[in-house]
């Protein structure tokens, strides 16, 4: 698998969870994780989870750290496995670095405290398995 950080600010809106966008970013033409730093405003015409869209949820912030994945021909319950696994390496470099940082992960988020410090989505297109976090 590449991986990719953009050096210049990305903003988020949802539409980049989409099938071949690490493609147009980079010189990636396979599997590939991309990282970049933005605004995150996820629109409900983006919003992947039917939760969050029921219950009118908003997913913002001013600035964030944004992974997107992309498998290629991979399906859905792998490319969730894949969410969780990079969940539990943020968890695990952010230890590293912070090893008095009270991180729990529950499913596919951490929390510090209460706070819930992640967002994550996995997700399939015609072509990929997907993931933001």
């Amino acid at each position: 698998m590449k991986s990719f950080f953009l050096n210049e600010i990305v903003d988020y809106d949802g539409s980049q969870l989409r099938s071949r966008w690490i493609c147009e970013q980079t010189p990636c033409s396979d599997d590939a994780i991309v990282a970049f730093i933005g605004l995150c405003d996820v629109k409900p015409e983006f919003m992947v989870d039917l939760e969050d869209l029921a219950e009118g949820a908003s997913i913002y912030s001013k600035e964030m750290l944004h992974f997107i994945v992309e498998h290629i021909d991979q399906p859905l319950p792998e490319t969730i496995l894949c969410q969780r696994l990079l969940i539990c390496v943020i968890k695990e470099v952010l230890e590293h670095h912070h090893p008095n940082l009270p991180l729990v992960r529950r499913g596919d988020d951490l929390f510090l405290g209460n706070d819930k410090l992640t967002i994550s989505i996995a997700t399939k297109s015609p072509v990929s398995g997907l993931i933001h976090a």
